[in-house]
């Protein structure tokens, strides 16, 4: 059985990238594959990864003095104390290569890995291949490792060198996959779509809640101005559903500045807006099922799997039309109603929309939920049966059932040649 060491740069939790990790550690762990992982924590903090069979834990530890800053976060805004890549000094960047290097190189000397899963196209994957030539190394690529080429450009070149020298590089969906073999100088035979899934045991449509008296909404992620949750808030402040009482539970967490404006714009918004702070994924099914529809105003995304996880619990959904979802959610679910996608506003950046044009991005995404409620009142495609049997296809064994083919050929390949 193959021996897999999965690392990442981040913390094991909180983000979308350590739910993927998390959840492909637990599929290969009820085939009995042989794992063990790195991660990041701050001192004093721990993790255990709960599976069936013992899977070792490689703990990278930050706010020490060997690292005595936060962990560097993919996004600008992550949701906890983090370190921009863009801010980082060259002082940083060596200690932080070196801590990685002691704690990766002692597990690849205890584990003895057959294969090693980087998640992040980015400077650590860049890493790992130089300091492991000779190991089958694959990466899946999330999508803020694109934007980090963009925000923080001074290190795309090591990168893009590193990077082109993967065995194997797995994208979400076919824009990522178009995007890796531009970006990155990867031969596109060794870049997969396999997607991206969710827990069928966690998000579900039973005891869902029937609202007679209130429209609830809700959105899940991070608070910053990338998710459009301020163009939400606005959006949600010029509705008005016949006197209904209108409430939109916002769950996930932020920091600073943007975070900021966005409690400030729900103060004054004529409609509750509730915060829930970070929430494990159990809780936020629950949130789910009591909920009515479901929006994602995002400006960037890798692959919104939040999409997927709240239409399995019977929510209907508004979203921005983002690069390569529609492809992802498939032709079934696209054309039944459960779904509506709003136009993006004019963008001036990676995930930057033109300022003069979020007005009637606010407009458009009103008038999606709007849609959206209408149809929930009306009972408009009703018979929904064939969409949650399509939902279902896109579960985490799928994933890695994928990821593992491609893995045991590219690993037989490399030992035939």
């Amino acid at each position: 059985m193959m021996r897999l060491l999965h690392i990442t740069a981040q913390r094991p939790e909180k983000t979308g990238s350590g739910t993927y990790l998390q959840a492909m550690m637990r599929e290969a762990d009820k085939k009995d594959y042989d794992q063990a992982f790195v991660a990041a924590l701050n001192q004093g903090e721990e993790f255990a990864f709960r599976g069936d069979r013992e899977i070792a834990f490689y703990p990278v530890y930050f706010l020490t003095p060997e690292l005595p800053f936060d962990i560097a976060g993919m996004t600008d805004i992550m949701p906890y104390e983090s370190t921009k890549y863009s801010e980082m000094t060259e002082d940083m960047l060596v200690r932080w290569k070196h801590s990685f290097n002691e704690v990766i190189s002692k597990a690849v000397e205890e584990f003895r890995p057959d294969a090693i899963i980087c998640h992040h196209l980015w400077i650590l994957t860049a890493y790992v291949r130089e300091l492991f030539p000779d190991i089958t190394i694959a990466a899946v690529c999330h999508g803020t490792d694109l934007r980090q080429l963009v925000l923080a450009a001074r290190f795309a070149p090591y990168v893009r060198e590193g990077c082109s020298r993967l065995d194997l590089a797995f994208a979400l969906n076919e824009y990522q996959r178009d995007r890796i073999v531009q970006e990155y100088g990867i031969e596109a035979s060794r870049v997969h779509v396999i997607g991206s899934g969710y827990n069928a045991f966690i998000f579900h449509r039973e005891d869902c809640k029937v609202n007679q008296h209130s429209v609830e909404l809700v959105y899940a992620g991070k608070l910053n101005r990338a998710k459009g949750v301020l163009q939400l808030i606005r959006a949600v402040d010029r509705l008005d559903f016949y006197g209904k009482k209108i409430r939109l539970t916002v769950a996930g967490s932020g920091k600073g500045e943007e975070a900021e404006a966005i409690f400030a714009a729900a103060r004054e918004c004529r409609h509750e807006v509730v915060f829930t702070g970070d929430v494990p994924q159990d809780r936020l099914s629950r949130i789910f099922r009591d909920s009515d529809i479901f929006i994602l105003p995002s400006f960037f995304e890798g692959l919104p799997l939040v999409l997927i996880e709240a239409m399995a619990c019977g929510l209907r959904v508004v979203t921005t039309d983002l690069p390569g979802v529609k492809g992802w959610i498939g032709m079934d679910i696209n054309g039944s109603g459960i779904i509506e996608y709003v136009e993006m506003p004019e963008m001036i950046g990676v995930d930057e929309p033109s300022e003069k044009d979020l007005p009637a991005f606010e407009e458009r995404l009103k008038e999606a939920i709007e849609c959206q409620y209408s149809r929930l009142l009306k009972h408009e495609n009703s018979d929904l049966e064939f969409v949650y049997e399509s939902i279902k296809k896109l579960s985490w064994s799928g994933v890695f059932g994928t990821l593992e083919n491609i893995l045991d050929k590219t690993i037989e390949q490399k030992g035939e040649s």
